[in-house]
């Protein structure tokens, strides 16, 4: 039932898409005054659910749902109709048009799919508004992969400024470091702050997905929140929901980041797991995944303060075409 629930959501979201985009097409073509013949949602191969003339357009839904189309007279479309480019051009038809208007009608459905998006920015940000997480509230500090170590970063370091400018929001700093080519980031480390020179080679791999700055998150306490039914190394070696992870091999770790390094060590490896089960500690023998996890999860909201910006309808008309 989830599945069917997903599929008919996907298709209701694509034929959103579908007719504001063609929409765009057959407004412009209406526009120039070119006939448009048929303005379907999904495919009518061989038969349609539905169909009504208005006009010189006819208006349907197809059986098939992969999209739909508009059939506009003297063009080659999804239809495929190459029999009406045998006759000679006629002043309604797409071929007979200025080149101006030709390419407004092709590129009009890409237009309308930008302006859906920027209204949809502009009323998410009106009813919700927006939540980020701020550099200042990244209280722990950062976890750096080895391509930021490389650049200079530590585990722990928490983000100040770009160029001598204070970050706002923590999420969008590698977006800032690539699209404005930042050459200093100041970090606080163990109370000092300190300049780190962004080395420009390092551009191309943060634009891979490298040189990931996450937000540090300490150990515990470790609840598990909930397993996969399938495929849980935890589950299966009697781990239960409600269980208090506080020991890998009698270890005990400050930070999750710590404790997730020593599963990737050890990955496919017997693991000795403590765990607190109504007040007693027991051990359970787990061998991670060959990714290097339990197979559980953790609750970890509520860890940082989240900023909210909330924006009436005036205000949010440009922080929604910014976002867009």
């Amino acid at each position: 039932m989830t599945v069917l629930i997903k599929i008919v959501q996907l298709l209701f979201a694509l034929s959103i898409l579908v007719i504001v985009h063609e929409f765009g097409h057959f407004i412009f073509a209406r526009l120039f005054k070119v006939r448009v013949e048929k303005f379907f949602l999904f495919f009518d191969w061989g038969f349609s659910i539905f169909k009504k003339k208005y006009g010189e357009t006819e208006y349907g839904v197809g059986w098939l749902p992969l999209g739909g189309y508009v059939k506009i007279s003297g063009m080659i479309d999804e239809s495929m109709d190459r029999e009406q480019m045998k006759l000679p051009p006629q002043p309604w038809e797409f071929r007979s048009k200025p080149a101006y208007q030709r390419l407004l009608i092709m590129v009009a459905g890409v237009i309308f799919n930008v302006l859906l998006a920027l209204f949809l920015y502009v009323a998410i940000l009106n009813i919700w508004g927006e939540t980020y997480l701020a550099a200042k509230d990244v209280k722990y500090g950062i976890v750096a992969d080895s391509t930021a170590h490389e650049m200079g970063l530590c585990n722990g370091d928490k983000i100040i400024a770009l160029d001598g400018v204070e970050v706002d929001r923590f999420n969008s700093v590698i977006a800032d470091i690539i699209l404005n080519q930042r050459k200093t980031l100041t970090v606080e480390r163990n109370g000092e702050l300190i300049d780190i020179p962004i080395d420009q080679k390092y551009i191309p791999l943060m634009i891979d997905g490298k040189g990931r700055m996450e937000a540090r998150i300490p150990f515990g306490p470790f609840v598990v929140s909930d397993m996969p039914r399938k495929k849980s190394p935890a589950r299966a070696a009697g781990i239960m929901i409600n269980d208090q992870i506080v020991t890998l091999d009698s270890i005990k770790f400050e930070w999750y980041d710590e404790f997730q390094s020593y599963l990737m060590k050890n990955k496919e490896k017997p693991v000795r797991v403590g765990v607190i089960r109504d007040g007693r500690q027991e051990e359970y023998v787990v061998t991670p995944s060959k990714e290097g996890t339990l197979g559980v999860f953790h609750n970890v909201e509520n860890i940082f303060n989240l900023t909210q910006i909330d924006y009436n309808f005036f205000q949010a008309i440009p922080a929604g075409i910014a976002k867009g």
